[in-house]
């Protein structure tokens, strides 16, 4: 019996930093059963996975390792992972897919929505964030990121930075030119930088 194909999407490329790679909607708790499909797809698109990182508060328990196509991918369990992220590391060891993980029980219309999110440019949203907004979202409702200044005062007021120059990192602070010095086991500590030989 062949196994129903995986209900997920992918990011193109690997350029750039993002907190989700994809999203996926499994259809049960059990990630023995699951990862077949998901293997499949991930290989599809170009991607080995070689090992695989859960939260246990969101899968029935599973072993440690389960063959798949010929192969044995690792299962590791972390209760810090977000609870809504499966996080698949490939044979490279440098290549890793964070993938949104839909609940299985979830409406049709909150997968929709969480893929289109995903492939939207929200892929800098927290896996257990961006379930919550999709959940909340209306059918039909707005899934793509805002462009112009209403897209950086949204990255401004989640912590993010406009390149601001920081004290401590060769630039001029209060008209002094300040490094960073090794941390001494109390505080940092910043001494004037040596002037350049002339």
């Amino acid at each position: 019996m062949q196994a129903a194909a995986a209900r997920a999407v992918f990011r193109p490329g690997t350029a750039g930093v993002r907190a989700l790679d994809g999203a996926w909607w499994p259809r049960s708790r059990d990630l023995t059963a699951e990862l077949p499909a998901l293997v499949a797809a991930l290989t599809g698109n170009g991607f080995e996975p070689a090992r695989v990182a859960y939260n246990p508060q969101t899968w029935d328990a599973a072993g440690r390792k389960v063959a798949v196509a010929e192969r044995t991918i690792r299962l590791g369990w972390f209760r810090t992972i977000d609870p809504h992220l499966v996080s698949v590391t490939g044979l490279d060891r440098w290549d890793r897919a964070d993938l949104l993980v839909v609940p299985f029980d979830s409406d049709p219309g909150v997968a929709d929505r969480a893929f289109a999110r995903v492939l939207g440019g929200y892929e800098h949203e927290k896996a257990t964030v961006m379930l919550a907004a999709v959940q909340q979202c209306p059918p039909g409702g707005n899934t793509r990121r805002p462009s112009g200044s209403a897209a950086v005062d949204v990255w401004e007021s989640e912590g993010g930075s406009r390149g601001r120059d920081m004290p401590g990192r060769g630039v001029v602070v209060k008209g002094q030119p300040h490094e960073r010095v090794p941390y001494t086991g109390t505080t940092w500590r910043r001494r004037p930088a040596t002037p350049a030989p002339r």
